[in-house]
């Protein structure tokens, strides 16, 4: 598998005409007692000109004549190995010849022969993020004694980690969530939604990328741990050199004691951790599989079972050590010339932000982004409050219809800006003369806008406090544990506190008007959607759902908490958080197949897809956690799997948001029209010289306007749907686009069909039963309608 896949890999990263560099600079003990130690180390090797360069300052213990066995692992597979003698030869270093008790500096370069420099695979210089590693082991040139085990990590000076990637990823998504604000404004709230789902989606799926990366495991393959620095801004850290500056300063002045690695590199800092000695290894699975063996032939097996058996422990074990015996190194630890980082300390380490101001940065973004979003909607308020030279109540534009039109004309409206009222015209049916009328209306929709910013404006702010939720709960946990000063704590706490109450209170809030909703209209989406303030405000926490999981927001809020507690609470521990989020990711998937709660079955899809990847990321990292204690060659692969599926899928995703974006924002087709129901009724009168004559028709003409009479008596005006059906579709929660219906009794509903009716946003509750009762007064005109044209057919 792994012989497929680096080529592909090779031919698309590859840079032409580059220089094939290799480099080091980490020099780090293999052994639980070694005689050298290195304050600083770095080694580079041009392929080109066969030149290894070295500068390093090492300490030793023992003097002599020495030499080196070198051993050069590419994802898990050996493909160098050569004896390094420092006094003859190619590699002659005469610094290190004879070598002596004390303080070495080194700073010289050697040329390699061809017979060593041939085995170099290509991959080592162009796969980007190379998984590589050199093993030295020195030994005494005399007895040829074991002084000393090197760990040096090697790196290609190619990377998927990219800024650009950075920064296109950050943009879209806040793109995602502008253009779900701006379909708002234009009247299309299911667009709304489904972009603001599939962006609150790819947020999630960086985060959850994120979390992964933020793991205390054993080691993890460089070219995953590179792709998920291209996605760490989902979670905050985004480095600034003078917010770095003030965070230092604050931890020192509240009693801390800041990391200052990246500006004084008094220690070599490694961000990897490293693996168990092979025969660590070995001698901890070989017992286990030793003892299962031997109590399962006992009982089945006969005594050439047990030798077979014997002979295939034997057998696996040979195996074992030689798939791993490039594995010998030990768990390094920190050490006065040694500072070793994983988990969240990793993964802020690399970010170029100090470990000591890691929490301070992730609360600092949220905050700025919150603070962009308000100024954006106070320059709004802004503009549109000089559009509307005079601020108006918004009940003062509600559009009543003049009381002395008569119903019986075919007759067309026209809006009256001096008394604001639809006055009476001559008939006109020309769609011209409609489509200027409605112009006349656009006019007041910079004054509905003015009145529904600081509602959207809310809920715009809560949608960002959920996106932060999981990862402000991360850091803060891990804050508690880390303890860097008193005030980041009080900070952590507050933190903590504030989204964890903003979050509840408007479940809660939302959980009390679905079951209101389920007590007066017999479902929950009933005044979740018909009243403007819930929707706009509390909508972002079920807009996304179907109506009948509206709730599933908590379900998601419990997942992230689970997945922040484990993260940030359980960093001594690496197997421990993969172990655990694996089976939260399963759990979670699961529960997303069954349900499929979204609002429909492309955002189902998409959702189900996501959660696929997700888990399949999870089982990487409780792989690459070494719980499994596989071959170094499946980490490698695994790797690389890694990184294409979820560069794969994070394209497409960004792809989709940018695509249904754009068709959502710039697509010319008119909008869909909705026709009302007309008086069809003339399509059943037979024709006067088939059965029934026309005795029958006018029977059939005199029952219509029997029927007609009896909506204009309830208040309706027929030329309102004659017209209606040359109309755009209007929301019921948006600003009107079409001239209103008349009031019902004075009550605030509108009618806009014998059998349909919508709700203005300030309904109260109360109404309803007015409402059941006439939508039944209706069905009875209609049936028995339907009753009289069924009797004439059969007298007929």
């Amino acid at each position: 598998m792994l012989r497929c896949i680096l080529p592909v890999l090779l031919g698309i990263l590859s840079f032409v005409n580059a220089d094939q560099l290799l480099g080091a600079s980490a020099l780090v003990p293999c052994m639980d007692t070694t005689t050298v130690t290195a304050s600083q180390f770095s080694i580079l090797y041009n392929h080109n000109t066969r030149t290894i360069y070295y500068n390093a300052s090492v300490n030793v213990a023992f003097s002599g004549y020495v030499y080196a066995d070198i051993e050069l692992w590419v994802y898990g597979l050996k493909a160098i190995s050569a004896k390094i003698n420092p006094c003859s030869g190619d590699t002659e270093l005469r610094e290190l010849c004879p070598l002596t008790t004390g303080a070495i500096d080194i700073q010289s370069n050697s040329v390699l022969s061809k017979s060593i420099t041939k085995h170099l695979p290509g991959i080592a210089f162009n796969v980007p993020d190379l998984d590589a590693y050199i093993i030295a082991k020195v030994r005494n040139n005399t007895n040829n004694d074991l002084l000393a085990c090197l760990y040096v990590p090697v790196y290609n000076m190619r990377s998927v980690q990219q800024t650009s990637v950075k920064w296109v990823t950050a943009v879209l998504s806040g793109i995602g969530l502008l253009v779900s604000c701006i379909l708002i404004f234009m009247g299309t709230s299911v667009n709304s939604m489904n972009i603001s789902a599939v962006t609150v989606l790819m947020l999630s799926y960086f985060q959850s990328m994120a979390f992964l990366d933020m793991q205390a495991i054993e080691r993890v393959p460089p070219i995953a741990s590179a792709w998920n620095e291209n996605i760490i801004w989902s979670v905050g850290l985004i480095y600034t050199s003078f917010m770095q500056k003030i965070f230092r300063w604050y931890v020192q002045a509240t009693g801390g004691t800041p990391a200052t690695y990246h500006i004084y590199a008094t220690k070599p800092v490694l961000v990897q951790k490293l693996r168990k000695r092979a025969s660590d290894l070995v001698d901890q699975i070989t017992p286990r599989v030793k003892d299962w063996m031997h109590s399962t032939s006992k009982g089945r097996f006969t005594t050439e079972g047990k030798r077979i058996t014997q002979q295939l422990m034997k057998t696996t074990t040979n195996l074992m050590k030689r798939e791993n015996s490039g594995a010998s190194e030990a768990y390094a630890k920190s050490s006065s010339n040694l500072v070793v980082y994983r988990g969240i300390e990793r993964t802020a380490y690399d970010m170029h932000i100090e470990v000591t101001n890691a929490v301070l940065t992730s609360y600092t973004f949220f905050i700025f982004i919150c603070v962009c979003v308000v100024f954006v909607f106070a320059c709004l308020w802004f503009i549109l409050s000089l559009s509307t030279k005079n601020k108006r109540k918004e009940e003062q534009f509600e559009f009543p219809v003049d009381k002395k039109i008569n119903p019986e004309d075919n007759a067309s409206y026209n809006y009256s800006e001096e008394n604001q009222s639809v006055v009476h015209s001559e008939p006109s049916l020309d769609i011209i003369s409609q489509e200027s009328e409605i112009k006349q209306l656009y006019k007041y929709r910079s004054v509905y806008y003015f009145h529904m910013l600081p509602m959207i404006l809310k809920g715009t702010l809560l949608n960002l406090w959920q996106v932060a939720f999981p990862p402000v709960c991360l850091f803060s946990f891990w804050e508690w544990t880390r303890q860097d000063s008193a005030a980041v704590i009080v900070v952590s706490v507050f933190m903590f506190v504030i989204a964890l109450v903003l979050l509840l209170f408007n479940m809660l809030r939302m959980y009390l008007i679905a079951r209101k909703s389920e007590k007066e209209a017999g479902t929950p989406g009933f005044l979740l959607y018909s009243d403007t303030h819930t929707l706009h405000k509390y909508g972002y926490l079920y807009s996304m759902f179907n109506s009948k999981y509206y709730f599933f927001g908590m379900v998601y809020a419990a997942y992230n908490f689970c997945k922040a507690c484990f993260v940030g609470f359980a960093q001594s521990s690496g197997q421990t958080q993969a172990l655990a989020l694996f089976i939260i990711e399963v759990a979670m998937f699961i529960t997303v197949c069954v349900t499929k709660p979204f609002l429909s079955k492309a955002v189902n899809g998409i959702q189900i897809t996501t959660h696929v990847v997700i888990t399949l990321n999870a089982m990487f990292f409780l792989f690459f956690s070494n719980l499994m204690t596989q071959p170094l060659i499946v980490n490698g692969v695994m790797g690389v799997i890694y990184f294409v599926l979820n560069a794969a899928y994070s394209l497409v995703l960004l792809l989709y948001i940018i695509i249904f974006s754009f068709i959502c924002v710039f697509w010319s087709k008119k909008r869909h029209r909705r026709h009302a129901p007309v008086d069809d009724r003339q399509s059943f009168i037979l024709n006067p010289e088939g059965a029934g004559g026309r005795d029958a028709a006018d029977e059939l003409q005199a029952l219509g306007k029997a029927s007609q009479a009896d909506h204009i008596a309830e208040g309706e005006n027929p030329v309102w749907f004659q017209r209606q059906s040359l109309h755009e579709v209007q929301n019921p929660f948006e600003p009107p686009v079409a001239p209103p219906t008349p009031q019902f009794r004075g009550e605030r509903f509108s009618i806009s069909s014998p059998r349909t009716f919508t709700m203005n946003s300030d309904t109260s509750t109360k109404d309803v039963p007015v409402l059941n009762e006439l939508d039944s007064r209706h069905r009875s005109r209609e049936s028995q309608t339907s009753i009289g044209l069924s009797h004439w057919n059969t007298k007929a």
